[in-house]
């Protein structure tokens, strides 16, 4: 029975590792959109496979616009090979929050997370904006809707004492 399950391990972790995809965890069970299994089934699959182009650095233009994978290179960048070291150990990604303004555009909340020398700590908590593209969905960095309503204020300049 041992040798059973030690090979039942063995050809799952093959497994897993000859598709080196990431696998997500959702918080609560959450469902990505409510009340449409279809919809929530397609949002996982799409966070998968751009979450696994994102751990090996390379995204294609199914997932992210390059157009906007330029203009927002620097967001992109802090998610390339993510998870992919061994020191510290990276838990699988969870989903925080997923919801949608329109019943179209979805804002997902991920976190990453793992553990080093024993203590387990949060890497990285990450916005997406996500958007149905073809027949899947594309991610996009949020920022330009987080920021829309910041203002700017000039400082009057000031005379040091002397």
């Amino acid at each position: 029975m041992k040798n059973f399950h030690f090979i039942f391990f063995l050809l799952f972790f093959v497994c897993n590792l000859s598709y080196g995809q990431i696998q997500i965890n959702r918080n609560l069970n959450l469902e990505l959109a409510e009340k449409d299994s279809i919809k929530s089934s397609k949002l996982e699959n799409s966070l998968i496979a751009f979450l696994t182009e994102a751990q090996n650095g390379t995204y294609s233009n199914e997932y992210v616009d390059s157009t906007h994978l330029k203009e927002f290179e620097f967001f992109f960048n802090k998610l390339a090979g993510i998870g992919k070291n061994n020191n510290p150990i990276f838990n699988d990604p969870i989903i925080l929050k997923s919801y949608t303004p329109d019943k179209s555009t979805y804002f997902i909340t991920v976190a990453f997370s793992g553990v080093k020398n024993e203590t387990p700590f949060i890497y990285q908590v990450t916005e997406f904006k996500v958007l149905p593209y073809k027949n899947h969905y594309r991610f996009y960095c949020p920022f330009k809707e987080r920021t829309s309503n910041f203002k700017s204020k000039k400082n009057q300049k000031r005379q040091l004492p002397l």
